[in-house]
């Protein structure tokens, strides 16, 4: 049963956890507590997006997220086409408009009983003995919406309609909860971007699908007048290069390494008649507010007509690097591999991976990416410009 006496103390722990987001998984206890739940859960539209639960979840969303569930989720499929969602996505201008709908049970929103028979309830909810469960979408800034829901054993019984109708009147609470949640993750992001700015760097944020969530204003300046950004991702001229481009920011995204530890190399994408642009990506540690805004991984975009990089004898001077490590170095930030630059410098691979090794241990970076973007950060504007 919902126990509405633990609404305060459980909204309490909401309002605490939307200024300091590492205590989300504490305010869906209470939540759960509340709603008289085993678990309480934080779902993201998005698959690709890592939810948030309480501890009462654990073997579950390990599950969930170990076993990609989250791509077969019936709940949320059915969710996303109902109308009462599509007409709150609407309500942008507003977003702490609640669900008309307020929360939903399974029955509700399954009213033929088709989930009882699915993969998702027997192969996965059923083993580990949650039957019940109530739900209602809370929308991000961005206007993609999380699930929150209410997880429950059999000997919990199901939601019945008055418990539903208690639930929905703190669901705006929730939602407020939930925008300043998001806002305040964007602005941190944004705080980013406009650090990169400051430094006249082109960078583009990118969320855990992939696709560019915010870019700052030398970005936006160089994607008009290069066309490099189309529906949200970034665009390269060729097939072959558009693979690397998006190999690039999968393995910063997901936190991947190319080979043997090594970070994806930069991609260069050529223009006619003049220097190719250099993209390197990076990613960004997981943030406790993922699932109201997503951010998993700077691009830089260096343009080497705009900016010249330091010489092999500033980064010598500046690392204590020898002359062969300054040119690989210098290689690395120009977006040179490490065969192209054994072909180039005619030195074996083995020789070059060797003097890479060694300009990391120096300059204090862990991957080829960190490094050019470290000498992308001291490089100065052309003169004449």
């Amino acid at each position: 049963m919902v126990f509405e006496e633990r609404f305060d103390a459980a909204l309490a722990a909401v309002s605490q956890a939307s200024i300091d987001h590492d205590r989300w998984s504490d305010a869906l206890a209470a939540l759960a507590e509340a709603a008289g739940a085993e678990a309480s859960l934080l779902l993201p539209a998005n698959p690709n997006v890592t939810p948030i639960w309480s501890e009462g979840g654990d073997g579950l969303m390990d599950q969930y997220v170990r076993e990609g569930w989250g791509h077969r989720n019936l709940r949320i499929e059915k969710a996303m086409g109902t109308p009462e969602l599509r007409a709150m996505q609407t309500t942008l201008a507003a977003p702490h408009v609640p669900f008309d709908a307020g929360f939903v049970s399974e029955a509700e929103l399954f009213p033929g009983g088709e989930f009882a028979g699915s993969v998702y309830y027997e192969e996965f909810m059923a083993r580990h003995g949650l039957w019940w469960c109530s739900g209602a979408p809370l929308l991000t800034v961005t206007g993609d919406p999380v699930f929150l829901t209410f997880e429950r054993r059999p000997a919990q019984g199901a939601f019945q309609r008055d418990e539903l109708a208690k639930l929905k009147r703190i669901l705006p609470a929730l939602q407020a909860a939930a925008t300043l949640t998001s806002v305040a993750a964007r602005a941190r992001s944004q705080g980013l971007l406009a650090a990169y700015d400051s430094l006249d760097h082109a960078a583009f944020l990118v969320d855990a699908s992939g696709r560019v969530s915010a870019a700052n204003a030398s970005a936006e300046q160089l994607a008009r007048k290069e066309g490099i950004f189309r529906e949200r991702r970034l665009t390269a001229p060729d097939r072959e290069t558009q693979r690397k481009l998006d190999r690039l920011v999968r393995c910063a995204v997901l936190g991947l390494a190319w080979t043997e530890g090594a970070s994806a190399p930069p991609v260069c994408i050529a223009r006619e008649d003049r220097s190719p642009l250099i993209v390197h990506a990076v990613g960004c540690p997981k943030s406790a507010a993922e699932p109201f805004f997503s951010t998993r991984a700077v691009v830089l975009v260096v343009d080497p007509e705009r900016r010249a990089l330091p010489g092999d004898d500033v980064l010598q001077a500046m690392f204590e690097l020898t002359p062969a490590e300054g040119r690989v170095a210098r290689g690395i930030a120009e977006g040179l591999t490490a065969e192209r630059m054994a072909f180039t410098f005619g030195v074996s691979i083995l020789t070059i991976r060797t003097q890479i090794k060694s300009a990391l241990a120096k300059t204090g970076t862990r991957r080829q990416a960190d490094l050019a973007l470290l000498i992308a950060g001291i490089v100065m504007p052309k003169e004449g410009r």
